[in-house]
Formats: C-alpha cells, sequence, structure tokens
C-alpha cells in the first residue's frame, strides 16, 4: 500500500474516532452530574477525558491538510474549495437547525423558550450558529480558512511560526480566550496542524508506529485531567494540546484500515446528530433518575442510533438524491 493511500486511511479512521467521540460527547445528558456511581464515572472518563480532544484534533487536521503542499499561488483554489465545503453546509445545517429549535421550542414539554422566526433570530441562527452549538468549529474554521494569507504569512517560517503559537499559548494561559470574534484556542490547535504541515510534514506522512512521545502525551493529559486544577485556563489548553499529539501518534497504527464507504461519513455524523441526541436524550429523561447506572442506557443507546440515523440518512441520499447530498455536506467523501 503507498504512502498516500495510507494517509488517507489514518485521516478517514481517525475523523471518524473523533466524529463518534463528540457525538458520545453530546449524547451525555448527566454530564454535570457528581453521584458516586460506576455509570458516571465512565461517562465522565469518555467524555472529560477522552472526548475533550476530539474537536482540537478535527482543527488540527484541518490546518494540516489545508496547508499540505501550500503556496499563495493556490490561494483562490483553496478558497473557492472551502466555500462548497464549509460555507455552504454551515449556512444550510445552521438554517436546519433554526427551523428544528423554533419549532420544538413551542413544544410545551420541552422546557427550551420560545423565540419568534423574525431577521434578528435568523441572522443568529443561520450567520452565527445560535441554535447549532456543535458548528462553533465550523465557523472558526472559516473564519481560520478566510485568513490564510496572513496566517501563512506567518506560518511559513520556523522563526515566526512558533514564536506565534508560544504566544497564542500564553494567551489562552493568560485567560485571554477571544481575539475579536476568533477564539484563541481554535487558532492555537489549527496552527498546531499548519506548522506541521508545513514544517514537518514526513513526521505525519511517513510515520507508521506509535511514538513514545504520543504515549507520554496520553498519559501526562489523564494525569492533569484529574489533578484538580483541569479548569484553569494553562491546564485546559495544556490538556487539549497533548490530546491532539496523542491522537494524531496512534493515528499512526491506521494506516491499513480502509474504512467502507458508507462509513466514510464523519462530517455527516457532526452535522447531524444534535438533533437526534437531544430528541433521544429528552426521552430518556423522563425514564431514567440521573443517580441510577441507568444512565448508561441513555448514553449508549442514543449515540448508536443517533450515528446510525446519520448514516443512514447519508447513504439514503447518496442513493437518491447524489447531488444534494455533496452541497449540504460539502462534497466529502468522509
Amino acid at each position: 500500500m503507498n504512502q498516500e493511500l495510507k494517509f488517507r486511511n489514518k485521516v478517514n479512521t481517525l475523523s471518524l474516532i473523533l466524529a463518534v467521540l463528540v457525538v458520545f460527547f453530546h449524547s451525555n445528558a448527566f454530564l454535570h452530574e457528581t453521584h458516586d456511581n460506576f455509570a458516571c464515572r465512565f461517562q465522565h472518563f469518555i467524555c472529560n477525558d477522552l472526548s475533550q480532544g476530539a474537536v482540537p484534533t478535527f482543527f488540527a487536521i484541518s490546518g494540516f491538510l489545508f496547508y499540505r503542499g501550500f503556496d499563495m499561488s493556490q490561494l483562490k483554489r483553496k478558497w473557492t474549495s472551502r466555500f462548497h465545503s464549509l460555507v455552504i453546509p454551515y449556512l444550510f445545517w445552521n438554517a436546519v437547525y433554526t427551523l428544528y429549535m423554533f419549532l420544538v421550542s413551542r413544544m410545551p414539554f420541552v422546557g427550551t423558550a420560545a423565540f419568534p422566526l423574525d431577521a434578528e433570530h435568523l441572522l443568529k441562527g443561520i450567520f452565527y450558529h445560535e441554535y447549532n452549538g456543535p458548528f462553533w468549529y465550523m465557523f472558526q474554521l472559516i473564519l481560520l480558512t478566510a485568513l490564510c494569507p496572513v496566517l501563512y504569512t506567518v506560518m511559513k517560517r520556523k522563526a515566526t511560526a512558533i514564536p506565534f503559537l508560544v504566544l497564542l499559548y500564553g494567551l489562552f494561559a493568560l485567560d485571554i480566550k477571544d481575539l475579536w470574534i476568533l477564539q484563541t484556542r481554535a487558532v492555537l490547535y489549527y496552527s498546531l496542524g499548519v506548522l506541521f504541515s508545513i514544517h514537518f510534514p514526513k513526521k505525519i506522512l511517513e510515520a507508521d508506529r506509535v511514538h513514545p512521545v504520543g504515549i507520554a502525551a496520553f498519559v501526562l493529559s489523564q494525569l492533569l485531567v484529574y489533578s484538580g486544577y483541569a479548569t484553569q485556563p494553562i491546564v485546559y489548553i495544556t490538556i487539549r494540546l497533548l490530546l491532539i499529539v496523542s491522537y494524531v501518534n496512534f493515528a499512526q497504527l491506521l494506516g491499513n484500515v480502509r474504512l467502507p464507504n458508507w462509513l466514510l461519513c464523519s462530517f455527516p455524523i457532526y452535522a447531524m446528530h444534535d438533533i437526534f441526541v437531544e430528541t433521544l436524550n429528552k426521552v430518556f429523561s423522563f425514564f431514567i433518575s440521573p443517580s441510577s447506572n441507568w444512565i448508561l442506557l441513555d448514553f449508549f443507546i442514543t449515540t448508536i442510533v443517533s450515528i446510525g440515523i446519520c448514516i443512514g440518512i447519508n447513504e439514503f441520499l447518496k442513493r437518491f438524491m447524489p447531488k444534494f447530498q455533496s452541497i449540504i455536506f460539502g462534497g466529502r467523501t468522509r
């Protein structure tokens, strides 16, 4: 198997694993419960220990792929490509979630404040993902893509790239979490991927085994999770950077894993899952006590069923409405 195919296998498989972790995180209806039972501890392990590295790693992957072999002559083509793969799906799914929340908020047993479908709420919903929480990632990715000329100027030289990353890390550690509408953490995660894409591509493309650094990064991340300081900005950001390193490193074992076509759907899962997760969580909340180990039933069934529905819808659209499927999922093959 050639190197490029192995790389694609790694990206596809890791992306699917990360998407599943995101669904697990959102399926935890009792995330903030502190009952001392097996179910709560297990859910916290998945959601607080593992899933926290999912979106940061997605950012790093996106940065790596965008700047792989990049130079400014490719900017127009890259922007055009990302308009179709980012902006159009972003606007479409935000519109879907805005309409969904508008309808759901009018159901008396849901407990969500109703809102009018006026210009203000439409603008916030469609352009600023007000009712589609997971798409904060897409919003930040669109901004970072638009800033490509600036970011590339900074990142194309190690002499400026590494100090830039240190600066971002320091800003977040000092609790400066926003740079206007950009999130400091998003720029940092993405730029880490850019750094490796431009300056150390062989570390990612040619590796075929887990490095001790990756194992050490994961162990250290877990020690920090249970240190009692995980919410402190410097610890928070360090945990997620360590998880990026460990997840990308562990992905080196996935080069020979070829997913079937129906599992090449990490973005459809990411885009659609929240509707089904929210609905199933509401149903389970009527029957399960937060202090019961039965909350694991909600946790697993909600995750599995939501992912299954997303896969089913994606396959249906690919078969019967392929052009529409390509538009709303950005023409992705994963």
